[in-house]
């Protein structure tokens, strides 16, 4: 199997306190009040070719694009471990291409990796919701006979210049639970038209336990693991096969979608007005467009180290990716910086108007160096 490696985490869950807030929503009555019809259309509705997160529906794409031994895929330099994985599985090799302070693309050395004739497929992603080059990324791998394959893990909704996102490339995929209380979820789209795979449905003890996981006290998180060092790899074959959640795909079917879009865009709103003027953080994306439902709220800090402990001791809680492939980091600047300096910070549905003002005092404060508590 073709070997990436990848640096450390900086840090772990288990060294702070217990996160104040809920980094995701939480399953209630919330999940259902409200119009069920998006302010903003998602791609993914109605879509039946699900699977228990986005690594497995990426790696679906992946095998349909040709990636195999022998071949490689393009990915961005600043990543998470879990978009890697699946490429490493199909024991392709990955190239990096360079981003910019933005997150874009840098077009001009993407046009020479995209010449490898090793490379099969390309995963841009839509960070945080935001659009990202996709028109011209697209044009490119046309013109290569290169698979585009959108990463919409962070866009379950959106749309650029009247266009849905998720419909730019050959597939695409996005994280339900990232935007809505499910357990697990993640969709497939395959715009050759080719019909859904066919999936092992869980088990009633899957289930139970995936229930159990979104009802749960608000401790920051839902996401899997105890916030302790992780695998090596966290891509199971096993869970490649097997099917989203019945609860997650009911959840998914009846939430209030029209709430959830509109609460998402108020809250990333309140976060710019908050931090104006604020000297140690700044906004990855200063500005929400139209047809913008972001996932979360991206900061880049300062003084990385003594601001996310600041923010962590004081219970807010953060995501970052640490543990992005060492090459990646050694080839592009911006990987490198926002390995520590890139800040997720929630800005889901179900926190309210107590907990935002909470958030942005706290960060605005820590960013001053005033204080965290």
């Amino acid at each position: 199997m073709t070997r990436v490696e990848f640096l450390p985490h900086l840090a772990y869950a288990h060294e702070f306190p217990a996160p104040r807030v809920a980094l995701l929503p939480r399953l209630s009555l919330r999940t259902w009040t409200g119009e069920r019809r998006a302010t903003v259309p998602s791609a993914f509705a109605g879509l039946s070719d699900h699977y228990p997160y986005g690594r497995y529906a990426l790696a679906e794409a992946l095998r349909r694009a040709g990636v195999g031994r022998g071949t490689a895929v393009l990915m961005p330099a600043v990543h998470c471990r879990v978009m890697i994985d699946p490429a490493l599985h199909l024991d392709a090799d990955v190239i990096f291409y360079p981003v910019s302070r933005c997150l874009g693309p840098d077009l001009t050395h993407m046009r020479l990796l995209v010449q490898d004739p090793r490379v099969r497929a390309l995963v841009l992603p839509h960070y945080f919701g935001f659009p990202n080059d996709v028109a011209a990324v697209a044009a490119l791998c046309r013109a290569r006979g290169v698979a585009l394959i959108e990463d919409c893990s962070h866009a379950y909704y959106g749309a650029v210049d009247g266009r849905l996102l998720g419909t730019f490339g050959a597939y695409s995929f996005t994280s339900v639970w990232k935007f809505l209380p499910t357990p697990d979820g993640a969709l497939l789209r395959d715009n050759s038209g080719a019909p859904s795979g066919a999936h092992v449905p869980a088990g009633l003890d899957a289930e139970l336990r995936g229930l159990s996981k979104v009802l749960r006290p608000a401790d920051g998180s839902r996401r899997p693991g105890s916030g302790r060092p992780e695998p090596r790899s966290t891509y199971d074959p096993a869970l490649a096969r097997r099917s989203a959640l019945r609860t997650s795909r009911w959840i998914a079917r009846t939430a209030a979608h029209g709430r959830v879009t509109a609460t998402r865009r108020a809250h990333y709103q309140r976060w710019l007005d908050g931090l104006q003027g604020a000297s140690g953080v700044t906004p990855l994306f200063p500005a929400l467009p139209d047809g913008v439902v972001p996932y979360a709220f991206p900061v880049v800090a300062g003084d990385p180290a003594r601001t996310f402990a600041t923010l962590r001791n004081a219970g807010v809680p953060i995501w970052r990716w640490e543990d992005i492939a060492a090459s990646a980091a050694a080839a592009c600047t911006v990987a490198s910086d926002y390995r520590s300096s890139l800040l997720q910070l929630p800005c889901h549905q179900d926190l309210s108007t107590d907990d935002l003002d909470w958030l942005i005092d706290v960060v605005r404060r820590a960013a001053d160096g005033t204080g965290g508590a």
